[in-house]
């Protein structure tokens, strides 16, 4: 059974970018119209391999193209989470606190993963008062065999200005994991993945 893969260019984000006079920030509004799309992607690729023969279940072991197809969903909603984080973070000057506030349209749970946001003021990357912190995204797996996800938006202040920019960072665990991650390292300069992950493309 052959899988044919012509639309997906169809589903890739798009972003408009414009300039924030008042306060010097550039910033974008993130148009994610393939949440659902992505899901649905998942499910058809689930089936479609379903359907043929499968060595790995005689061997006792999962499918890799269906872990990856699974993993990819986690992959594609932890980065958009940041992204829209970032956006509301030009809005609003705070982080968004859920995936409501976020207006994102990911849902908190799917059925490999579970979703969510947490703000943390235990790591403070600018002076600021009061201490923003950093808001970390979370994609974590409901399945044993399958990688979690984190993502992270902090902020950075310019070297010759007072100019304040939201940045993110992606990280992907090196192992399958159903735990949460621990807080990511901050040596006051850079912001790097929690132990037992490592960065990815954001």
């Amino acid at each position: 059974m052959s899988i044919s893969f012509v639309k997906l260019q169809n589903l890739k984000p798009q972003f408009w970018i414009h300039t924030n006079s008042k306060s010097g920030f550039r910033s974008f509004t993130f148009i994610f119209g393939f949440v659902a799309a992505i899901a649905n992607f998942v499910n058809g690729i689930e089936g479609a391999i379903a359907e043929t023969p499968n060595p790995y279940i005689k061997a006792g072991i999962s499918n890799p193209y269906v872990i990856r197809a699974k993993q990819s969903e986690a992959i594609s909603y932890v980065k958009a989470m940041v992204k829209f984080q970032q956006a509301y973070f030009l809005e609003q000057n705070t982080w968004g606190k859920n995936l409501e506030e976020l207006q994102s349209g990911i849902k908190s749970e799917s059925d490999n993963y579970l979703y969510s946001i947490k703000i943390d003021t235990a790591i403070n990357t600018v002076e600021s008062k009061p201490n923003i912190g950093i808001a970390i995204h979370m994609g974590i797996s409901k399945k044993p065999e399958l990688n979690s996800y984190v993502g992270f938006t902090f902020l950075s202040s310019g070297l010759h200005s007072n100019e304040i920019t939201p940045l993110r960072s992606v990280c992907e665990s090196i192992k399958p994991t159903m735990k949460p991650p621990s807080l990511p390292k901050w040596d006051k300069k850079m912001l790097t993945c929690p132990e037992g992950y490592k960065k990815i493309r954001s």
